[in-house]
């Protein structure tokens, strides 16, 4: 099998067993809160097309699988089966392009892909031990919970709120991207150079959207809206987190440096 064509069915069978660990949708609890297309307001549509957006072009593999359209991935993604069926579509696709061309590929079973041994899960080097993933998915959890309070149950349709609710998943999601062993963490010692832009792009990735939200809770906090003093906090833990990334990402680079 292509490894082009195994690391996409491998994506497939994450997307199917286990939502939270899968870094293109951005957490199963925030989907379930977030209003159909139909119903979303104008800010509402313009953000979070935003988010997808930043999502799709930094990510070289989604393109690949949508055929490089943005709004069929964008639809997609507002349904989680259809999203399923539209990769496993491509897969299919894509390999049937690349047999044309005589490359020789092994049908598998998309429900037989192995991914035992893949660090997102069970083991050793899990991502769930990565302190800074743990860090940035506390601080999001904590941070989500003010928000949808605020904004859903409270009904303050701000769009700096609604900004820091589609966001603020993505920054530990994207911690998983480039810090798990499938990627090669900075400290790891079989890292190759490809391994280190891919981590270095993931972190560069949870870099834009950490910003995005800070500059949601500042604008919050200026205006003195919701809960100033949980905001203030979350700036701070935002920094910290920041900074922890980029020690990650200069040691990747020296790295890449010799």
């Amino acid at each position: 099998m292509s490894s082009v064509r195994k690391r996409a069915e491998e994506l497939v069978k994450k997307f199917k067993e286990n939502g939270d660990a899968n870094p293109y949708l951005f957490s199963v609890e925030q989907i379930n809160s977030l209003p159909s297309r139909a119903e979303r307001l104008p800010h509402e549509e313009e953000i979070l097309k935003e988010q997808r957006r930043t999502i799709f072009e930094q990510d070289e593999t989604i393109q690949h699988l949508f055929g490089d359209d943005f709004e069929t991935y964008s639809h997609a993604i507002d349904s989680p089966e259809a999203l399923i069926d539209n990769l496993e579509k491509r897969i299919r696709e894509l390999s049937d392009s690349l047999e044309s061309q005589g490359i020789q590929i092994v049908r598998e079973p998309f429900d037989d892909v192995m991914v035992d041994d893949d660090p997102l899960y069970d083991g050793e080097g899990a991502w769930e031990d990565d302190p800074l993933y743990e860090k940035a998915n506390v601080w999001a959890h904590r941070l989500f919970k003010e928000a949808n309070t605020l904004y859903n149950e409270q009904g303050l349709k701000d769009p700096a709120v609604y900004r820091v609710l589609v966001n603020v998943f993505l920054v530990p999601a994207k911690i998983v991207y480039a810090s798990s062993g499938v990627f090669m963490a900075p400290e790891e010692p079989d890292a190759d150079g490809l391994d280190i832009h891919i981590s270095l792009q993931g972190y560069t990735i949870a870099m834009t959207f950490l910003k995005r939200v800070r500059e949601a809770l500042v604008s919050l906090v200026w205006q003195q809206r919701g809960p100033v003093s949980a905001w203030q906090q979350a700036i701070v833990a935002a920094d910290e987190i920041a900074f922890e990334i980029q020690l990650r990402m200069v040691a990747l680079a020296k790295r890449l440096k010799g």
